[in-house]
């Protein structure tokens, strides 16, 4: 499994096993998934924040910016999910890994593998690319490696963005979202010594 200090990270065999899981066709087991479990992820960082031991700045920051916008687009996700996720709909019937990051690979003799399948379902496989969007668009992911990922996505035929144009239109829902979930994590695990980054985070994701 990767960790933190690992220095050449895996982003190109990220995207093509990505590509590879949203390519997988839903068939009459995986059509009986509920939705990912991307959203429910929102909803408790959402449920956090009145108990969080942070300062007043950083709670007005949440209050003011990150909570109200994370509850808007928690409601833009609640509307994709009922207008419908059906089988073959590549923007929201596609298998979808629900938390994934560079922490859920794993090699082994026959190469990279999927990690923590807990929030697996079906729904939009931008979603999964939303947490590296999120953090590149944050200035916590360079140039080189988003590009190096967003591009072997769309090698493999990723359905998650267009292979020809901006996909940020697709990714700004799931980005904006991973971003305000990261910013309450890290206020929720160390409040006294996560602010200032907290704060950055929650800024990036007004911004976006």
């Amino acid at each position: 499994m990767l960790g933190p200090d690992d220095g050449d990270l895996p982003w190109a065999a990220a995207g093509e096993l990505l590509a590879r899981l949203h390519r997988t066709p839903v068939d009459a087991v995986t059509a009986r998934l509920g939705a990912h479990g991307g959203g429910d992820r929102v909803d408790r960082a959402l449920a956090r924040v009145a108990d969080l031991g942070i300062g007043d700045d950083v709670r007005h920051l949440l209050s003011t910016v990150g909570a109200p916008l994370a509850a808007q687009l928690a409601a833009q996700l609640v509307a994709q999910r009922r207008d419908g996720a059906q089988p073959g709909d590549s923007r929201r019937g596609s298998l979808v890994h629900g938390d994934w990051h560079l922490g859920q690979l794993a090699h082994d003799g026959d190469g990279w593998r999927l990690l923590d399948i807990d929030d697996v379902g079906l729904g939009d496989p931008a979603w999964d690319l939303g947490r590296p969007a999120g953090f590149w668009a944050a200035g916590l992911l360079d140039d080189e490696d988003w590009g190096t990922f967003i591009d072997a996505y769309r090698a493999a035929g990723g359905p998650g963005i267009p292979h020809d144009s901006d996909p940020w239109p697709r990714l700004d829902l799931p980005a904006r979202c991973a971003v305000f979930v990261a910013a309450v994590r890290e206020l929720a695990i160390q409040p006294a010594s996560s602010e200032i980054s907290a704060s950055a985070l929650l800024q990036a994701c007004a911004r976006m």
